[in-house]
């Protein structure tokens, strides 16, 4: 029988970027660690991993190989 319910249930995807996203401070060498052709698409991919799940994003750019990364709840 069908039924209605409150909300449209989020669908849990696993990014490959979810391990850099627990609130800890990471330094990334995105080269290495991501398959991006530029640091701003190393981070826009991490933006969009973090929005997925609720989380907000503070990120810097640390020469030419790195970001550094903290992922937080908006409050």
């Amino acid at each position: 029988m069908a039924e209605t319910i409150e909300e449209f249930p989020r669908r849990e995807r696993a990014s490959k970027y979810a391990k850099w996203l627990d609130g800890q401070v990471w330094r990334i060498n995105w080269r290495e660690e991501m398959d991006n052709s530029s640091v701003e698409n190393a981070r826009s991919s991490l933006y969009f991993a973090a929005s997925q799940i609720g989380l907000r994003l503070r990120t810097t750019v640390d020469g030419d190989d790195h970001v550094i990364i903290q992922s937080y709840k908006d409050t």
